[in-house]
């Protein structure tokens, strides 16, 4: 009875420990096999923007934003109005400026401001197109700027391309 089992131990043990060392094989040798590099070539769509504003060096008057895309790709655009104190070598002073106390501004029509404290065109502007002004005017009130410093109003604008939908 004992030589039964033993010899129904043996084999199993030669069938079954081939068979898994064979399918260990052919596992590793699919995992490891080399296959020819494939490229893949991949040209996303180049958007820019352009600030385009009238700036007599004292009042910014109708700022307005530029899709300026050579290929000819609508884009979302969204800006961002910095108002500050610099003085000739770039240093901010240390107080933000308080809009109606130390400087006036007009803003247009027709953009949208986020809680992130950007401004958004809500449509797409087409190549070559521009949104309506963000901001119509905005100057310094007399006598309000620190000695030594200037009023500086920066319009930083970023445009992403509009289509397809989901690449937005």
């Amino acid at each position: 009875m004992k030589k039964i089992r033993l010899r129904k131990k043996r084999v199993l043990l030669f069938i079954v420990l081939p068979a898994l060392l064979i399918s260990i094989g052919i596992t590793l040798a699919f995992m490891f096999k080399s296959s020819e590099t494939v490229e893949n070539i991949f040209f996303p769509a180049k958007v820019e923007c352009k600030v385009t504003e009238v700036f007599d060096g004292k009042i910014k008057e109708n700022v307005a934003i530029k899709n300026t895309t050579p290929d000819m790709v609508a884009g979302y655009i969204r800006a961002v109005v910095m108002i500050r104190w610099e003085d000739e070598f770039g240093n901010v002073y240390a107080k933000t400026p308080a809009e109606g106390v130390h400087y006036t501004i007009s803003y247009g029509d027709g953009w949208e401001k986020g809680a992130d404290g950007y401004y958004y065109w809500p449509a797409e502007v087409e190549a070559e197109k521009s949104t309506g002004y963000l901001i119509k005017e905005c100057k310094p009130v007399e006598g309000k700027t620190p000695e030594g410093y200037t009023f500086v109003v920066d319009i930083l604008a970023e445009i992403i391309q509009s289509n397809p939908k989901d690449a937005v």
